[in-house]
């Protein structure tokens, strides 16, 4: 796994008095993450081997967004770029990286807007945000406000910007939080939520904000297990409770000013937090965890109010991976090319499913689309 730099939280509300959660309060929905429940009844509906040739190669799947205009893979981490692939996984392009017009130096992080079919792209190495359409052809570049960075950004439905930013009120560092509020020009600091520690200014999550339309953006924190929302007003509200039972983080341990402690907590297996890899649709919420020095994943049914953990999957026809998404129909891991072998060489069913399925050890990631029903 890799090494997370993680986050602090001093306090769980909003910063400032105009985020004052007295009226209209949400009453949050608790989400129990089973211990022991063993899954028996998933069935892979189909493997997406993502192309893997010179051009298309990527070192780590940072963000990935399943959309009906393809598949896109951000690494921002080994090879800064942005890979597009169709539906059936063949490669159709990347950006360009470079000084020129419409090349991107460092593609650190991007959103998806699914209604307009346009990508944005944050580059940290110019620290503008540029504008592609959904093939990744360049439209313009968008200044922004510098006083922040760009972790993770999302539009809402009055064209407001939520920004994970580990904001710093320069110079006194006196106000600190983990998500601001721009407006539609990405220039004004219009609200700023979730305060945390100047002691860790690095956050490494992955993709903890799920907004797969306008109207319904949901984010995490970081060891704290609320699932965040705004209200009309842009106050915050706490939507989803997580509760992994006896393997909760104590307020005391939450109050810990090392990092360090906490982390060695879940991977001695006496902890389970870390909330990340969000997605919600109308029929599911979905997230990762980690637990045990590895990355799990829950799912949520809100028609059944029943969850299955990546934990207690004993079906055999299952890839160990990832979770990177889901629609009301299918839940989606990316899976090494080694799980995937493996899982071939071992079950006879998948094999016949799945024939002239060709894998390689040195592959890009495999996408495994998993068939969801109401009742989980």
């Amino acid at each position: 796994m890799n090494t997370y730099l993680v986050v602090l939280f001093i306090l769980f509300f909003s910063c400032g008095s105009e985020n004052d959660l007295k009226e209209e309060k949400l009453k949050p929905v608790i989400v129990l993450v089973p211990e022991e429940t063993e899954v028996k009844s998933l069935q892979i509906d189909k493997i997406v081997p993502l192309e893997t040739k010179d051009k298309s190669v990527f070192g780590q799947f940072y963000k990935v967004v399943l959309s009906d205009s393809g598949i896109y893979i951000l690494d921002h981490i080994f090879t800064n770029n942005l890979y597009h692939f169709n539906e059936n996984g063949n490669f159709i392009t990347k950006l360009h990286i470079g000084k020129g017009p419409g090349e991107v130096i460092d593609t650190y992080s991007m959103y998806f807007d699914r209604e307009a079919k346009q990508v944005y792209v944050y580059d940290g190495g110019s620290e503008v945000i540029k504008l592609f359409d959904d093939q990744l052809e360049y439209l313009r570049t968008l200044p922004i406000n510098n006083e922040i960075a760009y972790h993770h950004f999302n539009k809402l439905s009055n064209n407001k910007w939520l920004v994970q930013a580990n904001y710093k009120n320069y110079p006194e560092n006196d106000t600190t939080a983990l998500y601001v509020l721009l407006d539609k020009d990405f220039q004004q600091i219009q609200n700023k939520y979730i305060p945390y520690s100047i002691s860790f200014e690095s956050v490494s999550t992955f993709d903890p904000v799920s907004s797969g339309s306008y109207e319904h953006v949901l984010f995490a924190g970081i060891f704290e297990n609320n699932l965040y929302t705004l209200d009309e007003q842009d106050r915050l509200q706490v939507k989803y409770k997580v509760d992994f039972g006896k393997y909760n983080l104590t307020e005391q341990e939450l109050q810990s000013d090392d990092n360090r402690k906490i982390a060695k907590l879940w991977q001695d297996g006496k902890r389970k937090t870390y909330l990340d890899r969000l997605h919600e649709t109308d029929l599911f919420l979905g997230f990762s965890y980690l637990f045990k020095d590895k990355e799990e994943f829950c799912i949520y049914s809100k028609t059944s109010g029943t969850s299955l953990s990546s934990e207690n999957i004993g079906n055999s026809d299952f890839i160990s991976g990832i979770f990177v998404g889901f629609t009301d129909d299918y839940f989606v891991i990316a899976a090494e090319p080694l799980n995937v072998i493996d899982y071939l060489k071992r079950n006879e069913k998948g094999t016949e499913r799945f024939k002239g399925l060709d894998v390689k050890e040195g592959d890009n990631p495999i996408l495994v689309y998993y068939r969801l029903e109401k009742e989980l």
